[in-house]
Formats: C-alpha cells, sequence, structure tokens
C-alpha cells in the first residue's frame, strides 16, 4: 500500500463571518489564511510530493521538526475536507514578527525535492491583523502542546513573605533578579527556572508588549494528570515570579487541557470535557458561565448550521459534549483496500470554544482543537444479475462503489480488458452515479459471445456462464483492489452441429452445419481442435462462414487409416468428432469409409509391417513388375499384374536394414529387378535397366521404451511411420554405365522432408496412437549424383 492520502467527503457548508479572516496569501500550491488567533497554512500534497518540509524565516532559517514544532506553538495537522496538509501557527509562536500584540506576520517557505533529489525553495510570507481584543486569559489546547496567555499586568503581590503560597521561593535578591518561572508539583518539591532554563528543557516563556505566554508540548516531565469529573486533564502548575518594588509577585500561567480520546458509537462520533476545568478555577462558586461554542476544522459553526448538518453541543450537568453523524460533512476519510476490501477511516477535528469568568479572572477563554476518527470501516459494493435472456445479453450492475473509487478493468471469463478494451469489444460499461455520493456501473455482454462460456445440458438446454472480477483503484493513489462476480443463464432449443462426408476420387469432404450457437460445439480431430492453422499444418482445405463449416481431407493427409488393400483399391476411414467446449465430451462422431483406387503407395504400420505398391509406368524404360523382389530374393510380390506389384512385409524380415538418426529409427528396404544376363560369363550389351527403389519407414523413438536387440523389431510402436519410396537405376552400354538419354525418373520421398512430415504427424498421432500413416511425397532428383550414391554397387 502507498501512503495514505486523505480525501473529503465534501467541502464545509457554513456561512463564514467575514471577521474571520484579516486576509488571504497565496502562493502556487500553498494558501495562508487569517484566522481567530492563529495563522493556518494549507498546503495541496499534490504539488509537494512525499518529500517535503516547512521551514520557518526571521534573521535565521528553522525547520519545522516535531519536536520543534510543539515547543514553539505550530501544529502540522491532519489533511482537510479539501485534501490539503493543515500547518497551524499561533500569533504567539517562535519567530513570528508581534507589533504590539495586534498585528502579526509570519515568513515560511516550503522545500520539496523532486524524485531526482533536486531540491526546491517555495518562500512566502502572512501578515494578520488581530480581530476583536485579547482576554485577560487565553488557553490554546492544541494538537501537541498547550499554550496559555495572561496579560501581564494581572498579578498579585506578596507582602509578607511567611504566607504559604510563598514558602517555596528562594529568599535571596539574586534568585528573583529577573523574571522566573515557578513549577508546582504535587508529589516534588517546586522547581524555579529562569526563562532559558526553562527553554532548555522545552518550555517556552515570552514575553509580548501586554501579555506573558507559557507553552509545554504534551507529556513533559513536570507536567501532571488530573481527573476533573472522571475525566483525564493535563495541566502544569506554572507561575512566572519576580520582584516588584522590593515585593514578590507573580502571574499565574497554569494550562490544562482534557486529553481523553473521543468516542464512536457506531453512528456519531463525539468529544466530552469538563465544563468546569478546575485547575483553572480555584472557586467554582464564583464559576460565571458565558459562553460555549462548537466547530468543526477551527470554524465556530452557527445554531442554524448546526441543525442543518446535524451536529450536536450539548451540556449534562458538569460535562460538555459534542457530536457529528459519520461521514458527515466537515470531517475527512482516508480509503485504502485491506485484505482485498475497501476500507475507510472517518475523522473530524472538533473545536470547542469555551468563554467563562471566576474568582481569578474576569474573563477566560479556552479553545481546544480534538482530533476524533473511527478505525478502518468496510465498504461492501454489490452486484445484481439484470440479465434478460431474451435480449440476448448478459446485464451486470455493480453498485454501491464509493466515490473516491474508479472502475479501470474487468476480467471477463478469465480474459483481462480494460474499460476502453471492454468497450471496443462490444462490451459496454456505463457509469451510474448517484446522488448520495456513491456511483455504480452497469456491463453488458451478448450472450451469443465467444467469451462467454457455455455448456449443453441435453435436450437442447444450453447454460452460459460469465466470470467477471472486477478491478477498482482508490483514487488518487490507484490502491486496486477486486470484486468478483458470476452469472448463468439457461436457454433452449440449441443442438450440437450436424456432420456429413462426402467420398471423392481425392479424399473425403466434410461438411459441418452450424445451428444457433454452433461455435459453443467444437469440431475437433481427434484431441485436436480444427482451427485455420491446423489445418494448413496438416494439409486440409477449411472454408468457415456463419452457417457451415467445409473440410476438404485430401487421401494421404495426416489422420486416415488405410485396410484392405489390394491392387485394386484400398479403403482410407476418416473421423472428426464435435464436442462440448466447456465439458470436451463428444456430441457427435462421423468416421467416413470410402474406397479409393489403387496406384503407388506405402503404408507403416505401428506393428511394423509395410504394404509398398509399385507401379512400372513410372520407369523408363519398363520392367516386369513379376520379376521384382526385395533385398531378399525369397521376398517376392503378394500380387502383381502387367503394371503394378504389391508387396507386404515386416520390418524384421526381407533383409530390412535399420538406421538411426537422432530420434528416429528408419528402416529400409528396395524392390529390386535384375535384369537377365546370358551368357553370364561373357560381357554382354544390354539396354535393359538395372531398377531399385528404395523403401523406407520412418519411427520416432520416444514412443516405444524397447526398440530394437540385434537388429530385431521387438514391440509394437505407439505410433505409425512415415514411408517413402525413392528410384535408383543404371543403365550400361558395352560394360560402362551409359550416361546418354538421362532421365531423372521418380522420386516418391526424400528424407529431409520425411523427417519434417514426421513432426508434423507426431503431433496428431499422439491423439491416435494406433492409426496407421500413409507417407507419399513426389519430387525430382537434382543430379545423378545423388542416383549414384544410393546405388547398391
Amino acid at each position: 500500500m502507498g501512503s495514505p492520502l486523505f480525501r473529503g467527503v465534501t467541502s464545509l457548508l457554513m456561512v463564514l463571518s467575514a471577521s474571520v479572516y484579516a486576509g488571504i496569501e497565496a502562493q502556487g500550491a500553498s494558501v495562508a489564511e487569517c484566522r481567530d488567533r492563529y495563522f493556518l497554512v494549507s498546503t495541496d500534497l499534490n504539488f509537494t510530493g512525499n518529500h517535503f518540509w516547512f521551514e520557518i524565516v526571521d534573521n535565521g532559517v528553522h525547520k519545522l521538526e516535531a519536536n520543534y514544532a510543539a515547543e514553539c506553538g505550530y501544529t502540522l495537522s491532519t489533511v482537510n475536507a479539501k485534501g490539503f496538509l493543515i500547518l497551524r501557527v499561533s500569533y504567539f509562536a517562535c519567530h513570528v514578527e508581534n507589533k504590539d500584540d495586534a498585528e502579526f506576520t509570519l515568513h515560511y517557505q516550503i522545500v520539496k525535492l523532486d524524485e531526482s533529489g533536486k531540491k526546491s525553495t517555495h518562500p512566502s510570507q502572512i501578515s494578520c491583523k488581530l480581530d476583536r481584543d485579547w482576554k485577560p486569559r487565553e488557553v490554546v489546547c492544541e494538537e501537541n502542546y498547550m499554550e496559555v496567555s495572561v496579560r501581564w499586568n494581572i498579578f498579585r503581590f506578596s507582602e509578607s513573605a511567611t504566607e504559604k503560597d510563598w514558602d517555596m521561593v528562594p529568599s535571596g535578591d539574586a534568585k528573583l533578579s529577573e523574571w522566573q518561572l515557578l513549577i508546582k508539583r504535587s508529589d516534588a518539591k517546586p522547581i524555579l527556572l529562569t526563562f532559558e532554563e526553562a527553554r532548555n528543557q522545552g518550555y517556552m516563556v515570552t514575553s509580548t508588549a501586554h501579555r506573558i505566554v507559557f507553552r509545554s508540548p504534551y507529556n513533559k516531565t513536570l507536567a501532571e494528570i488530573q481527573m476533573v469529573d472522571g475525566i483525564e486533564v493535563e495541566t502544569i502548575n506554572a507561575t512566572v515570579v519576580f520582584r516588584q518594588d522590593w515585593v514578590l509577585a507573580s502571574i499565574e500561567t497554569i494550562p490544562a487541557c482534557a486529553i481523553n480520546p473521543g468516542t464512536f458509537n457506531g453512528s456519531h462520533l463525539g468529544w466530552t470535557v469538563p465544563k468546569i476545568m478546575s485547575p483553572l478555577t480555584q472557586s467554582p462558586s464564583k464559576f460565571e458561565e458565558k459562553a460555549i461554542l462548537m466547530g468543526v476544522d477551527g470554524h465556530v459553526v452557527d445554531r442554524a448550521t448546526m441543525n442543518s448538518l446535524n451536529y450536536r453541543l450539548d451540556i449534562f450537568g458538569s460535562y460538555v459534549t459534542v457530536s457529528v453523524p459519520l461521514w458527515a460533512i466537515g470531517g475527512v476519510y482516508e480509503s485504502r483496500a485491506i485484505n482485498n476490501q475497501y476500507h475507510r477511516r472517518y475523522t473530524i477535528q472538533f473545536y470547542l470554544q469555551h468563554l467563562w469568568a471566576d474568582d481569578m479572572f474576569e474573563e477566560t477563554e479556552h479553545r481546544s482543537f480534538r482530533l476524533v476518527g473511527t478505525s478502518y470501516i468496510p465498504w461492501v459494493s454489490f452486484t445484481v444479475d439484470q440479465t434478460k435472456i431474451e435480449e440476448r445479453n448478459f446485464t451486470v450492475y455493480l453498485g454501491n462503489v464509493p466515490h473516491d473509487v474508479d472502475l479501470t478493468a474487468v476480467n471477463l471469463n478469465g480474459e483481462p480488458l480494460t474499460v476502453t478494451e471492454a468497450s471496443k469489444r462490444g462490451y459496454p460499461i456505463t457509469h451510474i452515479p448517484h446522488s448520495n455520493g456513491s456511483h455504480a456501473y452497469v456491463i453488458r455482454v451478448p450472450i451469443d459471445d465467444p467469451i462467454v462460456l457455455k455448456m449443453h445440458l441435453g435436450e437442447g438446454v444450453v447454460q452460459f456462464f460469465l466470470e467477471i472480477n472486477y478491478t477498482l483503484d482508490i483514487m488518487p493513489q490507484g490502491d486496486p483492489y477486486y470484486h468478483p462476480a458470476s452469472v448463468v443463464a439457461q436457454h433452449k432449443d440449441y443442438f450440437h452441429p450436424v456432420l456429413n462426408g462426402v467420398c471423392t476420387e481425392k479424399g473425403i469432404i466434410f461438411r459441418i452445419d452450424q445451428k444457433k450457437l454452433g461455435y459453443m460445439w467444437e469440431v475437433s480431430i481427434g484431441d485436436y481442435a480444427l482451427t485455420p492453422e491446423l489445418a494448413a499444418r496438416h494439409g486440409y482445405f477449411l472454408l468457415n462462414d456463419s452457417q457451415s463449416m467445409t473440410l476438404e481431407v485430401p487421401l494421404f493427409t495426416p489422420g486416415y487409416v488405410y485396410e484392405d488393400i489390394n491392387l485394386r483399391q484400398f479403403s482410407g476411414t476418416f473421423e472428426i468428432v464435435s464436442r462440448d467446449t466447456r465439458t470436451q465430451k463428444i456430441a457427435e462422431t462421423i468416421a467416413k469409409r470410402c474406397l479409393f483406387k489403387t496406384n503407388e503407395l506405402i503404408v507403416c504400420t505401428p506393428d511394423g509391417v509395410v504394404t509398398v505398391v509399385i507401379n512400372r509406368t513410372r520407369t523408363l524404360p519398363t520392367m516386369d513388375p513379376w520379376k521384382t523382389t526385395l533385398l531378399d530374393k525369397a521376398c517376392k510380390p503378394k500380387e502383381s499384374d502387367d503394371d503394378r506389384a504389391l508387396f507386404t512385409f515386416h520390418v524384421n524380415t526381407c533383409g530390412t536394414r535399420i538406421m538411426v538418426n537422432g530420434n528416429y529409427l528408419t528402416y529400409e528396404n528396395e524392390v529390386v529387378f535384375n535384369r537377365p544376363i546370358i551368357p553370364a560369363h561373357q560381357a554382354v550389351i544390354t539396354r535393359d535397366p538395372e531398377f531399385r527403389l528404395t523403401v523406407n519407414c520412418i519411427y520416432p523413438v520416444n514412443y516405444t521404451a524397447r526398440l530394437y536387440t540385434d537388429r530385431t523389431f521387438l514391440e509394437e510402436l505407439q505410433v505409425s511411420g512415415v514411408g517413402s519410396i525413392t528410384e535408383n537405376r543404371r543403365y550400361f552400354d558395352h560394360g560402362q554405365m551409359n550416361v546418354s538419354n538421362i532421365h531423372n525418373g521418380i522420386v516418391r520421398g526424400s528424407k529431409s522432408e520425411d523427417l519434417k512430415t514426421l513432426k508434423d504427424i507426431e503431433e496428431y498421432n499422439s491423439a491416435f496412437p494406433y492409426v496407421p500413416v500413409v507417407g507419399v511425397t513426389i519430387a525430382v532428383l537434382g543430379t545423378l549424383l545423388a542416383a549414384l550414391i544410393k546405388r547398391k554397387c
């Protein structure tokens, strides 16, 4: 969490008397005002940033730190309702220019550091004239110090040194050669301090043109806590003593402040103080009440404003209580996210002004500032599902959103979107303000949109799901928290796509009719969704529109199952399925089986059986298919006609060779046509070719635990292999190789192409581990050298 920033509920709606302000001075983001008995400096935190401080300027520069501020009459208070940091400065504070206790001038400056550490200084000053005369005694109870000022000509004389009140004053002229501070304590001997000694201990005693001022921070060692009508009151029994015409004189400068905390009962915040502050009044019977006024943030509030804002000032017996409702105007609050929930803490600064007379002073004005706040209170937003299925939209209302919170993003079924992105995608978000300061958002998502999850429940019933996770940011600090919501709707009359297949000479064509909400169904080949990328990778042709989808699957592309192979025909079967996109449950399966004419092919099955059909019409010159064999001449065609021969053999037989190439095993054999030479011991000139077709089946190593031992195929592989047929021929004339009338012939495969094809098919075969795959690749030999390398001498 970042440093919490305070924001006001609203501006205080009250009419201030013009006499409150003696003047206002503004400098950039700092505003200085003349208040009753003090300066008020408001500073915009957006201007200062997090690294700044105040300095007071007179003949020197004084950095305003906490202890120094309390001793010298400066209070750096909380943030006010406008979001400004407040600095209150007593007119009798250190370094304030005082002209006859009637006009006061403060020179100050704000020093801030930017992100690079560069320091900038912003000086300012303000002058204020006293708007009403000082009372004979005035006591101020600030947040961090107590201050009392007394008209200095109000003092008592002692004509006899034997009087009890003066027994504690040391005798001798030297001890009272100047004004000194006498502090009495109930549990110890009194202490007599010079003004300088008092200052060194954190107490400030000054004399002005007409007044004596005594100031002390709270919790000093010489302070005492008294219980006044059950309420804790902090006081210091301080008296200024001096000699006046050889007679001892004293000026009583006792401050007394209630230090009890405020209260919160769940609906109201309040603060209670004693009506008669006994440390300041010797004879309660002679106490005369003159006025008790309440205020907020240093402003006295008139009765009409109090009634309109539900402020209360109650006097019960010996107590005075001020209270306001929770979230009342004039307070401030701090917002932050705690445990992924919005929390708010409300704070208000009570101001209590009390005027009375007693037997000691003609009038005493007692002013108190007390900050009262709540702990963090959770604020709960809520969602309402306003969906009407016939409108084809999910409509979700997010309500009771605090006014300092912005919706910045939504996550819809796992897809994150900013508010702007959501609107562009067709999910509009509407902002709805409310009169109580909160606001709401409404998001609409079409149920037909692909982002909505669907589940087919059977009998045409579809259930729609939308999981929403709102991202809410507390402003201005951008503190995020998240609000989840889940909505579900059902509708009838939705059925899965209808699958149809048609056989052609070159493959199978499937047509998939897209019914309403067809996209809630996933058409798959095996375990893989049929996408344009999958189709392009495997050589399928896919056409798609809103009504239907056409898939053309050419013969010999991945996915076929080949059976019943002979010289006339063979069967090829291709299967596609439709699945529920959410559950992956199969809704319909179609396995289309078609008969195809046999021309030339190779099949490498998972159990190591190779089926090869060769065609002599592709060779120049032609040869007799009946006379072809494999490397093992005992392995002859299973079937043959005038043009073609069909061989079926296991990779462990017929002289098959095995080679390891990285992660692949290659089983290789040859279809050989041996020309007759008569007589065998004589050189004979013949135009018959020595004809060889290399037959390869390549299997991946990763799909079996035990592949071979002593070149023997031991176990069934889990996938079929990729096959290729490559022709190798030589022509002889007078015993020499004939290079005239060169014809490159037909090359029906190459190893580099075979490995690439195998890698593509491996992914598919992982879903169909026992489906045989045909690999036939037609290319052209580049040079005669390639044929020579393949030749077996």
